[in-house]
């Protein structure tokens, strides 16, 4: 039985698509996710790398066919308040879709403790960006649907 042993980090997320140069354009556009230098030379035989600025967050994408058995249902990527609304201010503007419906900034979720969005990338990989700062959105958000 391991005693000291605990999980520092989630080093990255393994993310399948059709096209990686095509879904990282895509992820950088929607989230300012970029490819990560350092890890370039695993794209040559392996996934595409990219993450945000400081690193905390990595997706590895590779080319091909999703698992259907075992595979992630929801990468759900958080922020803060201010920059939850920046976003749902253009979410009308980035064609995003989810079961095949454009979102728009009346289909975000109030849970009561965060508010989220859910939309697709364009592999059908489920999304969803969620922010904890419920009393600040509470403030700035009219209306939102309820999630029970």
């Amino acid at each position: 039985m391991l005693t000291d042993f605990s999980i520092v980090d989630v080093d990255h997320i393994e993310v399948s698509v059709k096209d990686r140069e095509k879904s990282a354009k895509w992820y950088e556009e929607i989230f300012g996710l970029k490819p990560v230098q350092e890890l370039e030379m695993w794209s040559k035989i392996g996934p595409l790398f990219i993450g945000n600025e400081d690193g905390s967050v990595k997706l590895a994408l590779f080319n091909g066919v999703k698992d259907t058995d075992g595979s992630i249902n929801r990468i759900a990527f958080s922020t803060a308040g201010e920059k939850f609304l920046d976003f749902l201010n253009r979410v009308d503007s980035l064609n995003l879709l989810f079961i095949g419906k454009k979102v728009t900034k009346e289909h975000v979720v109030d849970h009561d403790l965060s508010y989220s969005l859910y939309f697709d990338d364009p592999d059908g990989n489920k999304l969803e960006l969620t922010c904890y700062d419920h009393n600040y959105l509470k403030l700035h958000i009219k209306s939102a649907r309820r999630f029970d």
